[in-house]
């Protein structure tokens, strides 16, 4: 069997079929990552087409619609209840089925690796303060987190100096992660974690705090703020406390990353997660 597709009658682009270790979770997964250079303003046409064993084929048709020159206002809430237009009219689901609950908040219906909605503008997002709700309604104690991703600017084919052919892209860079993240039930931690994405420098915690440690079913506050502090660096501050209690004067945790300029990820790594709604403001 096989899967590929088509831009606007472009040339024919093959698509991997999970399950694999990273993104594609599930059997039958696929993620066709279409860059915007390869579409035009307007409509675009995306055809999916898929071969059985016995070269039997069916396809599917996607409509594309891009609005080119726009930018993301720094200044930015998100009230899931209220988009009209669904999750991906006021956000972007990056990976994984996301959807609005009852309780207002937007929560992962199928865990796994990286499951993610992007917000903001990766070009122009720079020192901002971030306000997001946060309820763990199930999460493993095998290095699973959840939290908030800052300066993101999107998958990479390099991943730790390899270039690597995934298909979708699995490198992740990114200056700091703000998370609860353990490897096991005694070593949960408040995290501020950072991706350099090369060879020697990946995967590294910057700053953690064995306590307080978050519980399934409670909905917690962070904060995260990044703000430049250096030409090549800046400050990222993190804060946790419980909804519905008063806001700690101090930080949880504060440590510097590598210049941070792009958007915001709401992240669940192997981890049944909810989000409320954010806010995210310019700090000066």
């Amino acid at each position: 069997a096989s899967l590929s597709y088509t831009v606007n009658g472009g040339p024919s682009q093959p698509l991997s079929i999970g399950p694999n270790l990273v993104r594609l979770v599930s059997p039958g997964d696929f993620n066709a990552e279409i860059d915007y250079a390869s579409l035009n303003p307007g409509v675009n046409t995306v055809v999916v087409t898929a071969v059985d064993a016995q070269g039997r084929s069916a396809s599917s048709t996607v409509t594309v619609n891009y609005v080119s020159g726009t930018s993301w206002p720094v200044n930015y809430s998100v009230n899931w209840s209220q988009a009209s237009g669904g999750i991906n009219s006021v956000a972007q689901i990056v990976d994984g089925r996301w959807a609005v609950q009852p309780d207002g908040m937007v929560r992962t219906l199928d865990p796994g690796y990286d499951r993610l909605i992007a917000i903001g503008d990766a070009a122009t997002w720079k020192d901002y303060d971030v306000l997001v709700p946060v309820k763990i309604n199930s999460m493993p104690s095998n290095g699973a987190g959840i939290g908030v991703v800052v300066g993101w600017k999107g998958h990479t084919t390099d991943q730790y100096g390899v270039n690597l052919t995934d298909q979708p892209r699995t490198g992740h860079p990114f200056p700091a992660l703000a998370w609860f993240n353990g490897t096991s039930s005694s070593s949960m931690s408040l995290q501020i974690y950072a991706n350099d994405n090369t060879a020697f420098d990946h995967e590294t915690v910057l700053s953690a705090i064995g306590t307080p440690q978050l519980s399934v079913g409670v909905t917690y506050m962070y904060r995260v703020d990044v703000q430049q502090s250096s030409s090549t660096t800046s400050l990222v501050s993190f804060k946790v406390w419980q909804q519905g209690t008063p806001e700690p004067s101090s930080w949880t945790l504060q440590a510097t990353s590598q210049l941070s300029q792009g958007s915001i990820l709401l992240a669940s790594y192997m981890a049944d997660a909810s989000f409320g709604n954010v806010s995210v403001t310019a700090l000066p």
